[in-house]
C-alpha cells in the first residue's frame, strides 16, 4: 500500500504530464482508486482489499470482455453454434484465465478494444453518428487503459469516412450525412 500510495500522492485522479516513459496510462488504476480511496479513509491501509479490487475490476472486465466478443461474433457469423464454441474457447484460454486473476490493465483494455471494434464494424454496416460516437468513447477509453488502443485512432475515423462514400450512393443519405457533419465541425469551432 506504501508503494500504491508513493504511485498517487496526489490522489487518484491526479495525472502527471505524459512521457514516452510511461508504460501505459493509469485509467485502470484511476477507476480501482475511486474505490479504494474512500474504502481506505474509513477502514485504514490493508493491501489485501487493494489487490481484491483490482482483481475484481478484472474479473468483472473479463466477463464484459466475453460477453462484447459473443456479441461480435454472433454478428459476424450469425450462428449460435461459432458463437458458443469461440466464445468458450476464449473463456478457458489460458492468458484470458491469467491475466483475468492479475492486477494489470489487460482485460480492461480488451473490452473497450472489442467494444471499438463491433462499432467499427457496425459502422461499415452503415454510417450512423450513434456508432461513430461510441467508437470514439470506446477507442479513446482503450487508449488511456493501455497504449494498444492506439490503433482506433486511425481505424475509426478512416472506416466512418469509408462508411459516408459508401452511403453516397444514395444522394438523399448522403446530404443528410454530410449536413449533420457539417453542423457537427461548425459546433465545434
Amino acid at each position: 500500500y506504501q508503494a500504491w500510495r508513493n504511485v498517487y500522492p496526489n490522489g487518484p485522479l491526479h495525472a502527471e504530464p505524459f512521457t514516452l516513459t510511461h508504460l501505459y496510462p493509469k485509467f485502470f488504476y484511476n477507476l480501482a482508486g475511486l474505490i479504494l480511496y474512500p474504502y481506505a479513509h474509513h477502514a485504514g491501509d490493508q493491501l489485501q482489499v487493494v489487490m481484491s479490487v483490482w482483481r475484481g475490476l478484472n474479473v468483472l472486465a473479463t466477463g464484459g470482455l466475453i460477453a462484447i466478443f459473443w456479441c461480435l461474433t454472433q454478428r459476424v457469423y450469425r450462428s449460435t453454434l461459432v458463437s458458443i464454441v469461440s466464445t468458450l474457447l476464449l473463456a478457458v484460454t489460458p492468458d484470458v484465465l491469467w491475466w483475468s486473476s492479475n492486477v494489470r490493465p489487460h482485460p480492461l483494455e480488451h473490452v473497450f478494444d472489442l467494444a471499438a471494434l463491433y462499432t467499427c464494424m457496425r459502422l461499415c454496416e452503415g454510417f450512423r453518428q450513434r456508432w461513430f460516437w461510441l467508437g470514439a468513447i470506446f477507442g479513446a477509453l482503450a487508449f488511456s487503459t493501455k497504449f494498444g488502443g492506439t490503433v482506433f485512432l486511425i481505424l475509426l475515423p478512416v472506416t466512418a469516412m469509408l462508411a459516408m462514400v459508401h452511403d453516397v450512393h444514395d444522394p438523399i443519405r448522403a446530404q443528410e450525412i454530410w449536413r449533420s457533419q457539417a453542423r457537427l465541425f461548425h459546433r465545434v469551432r
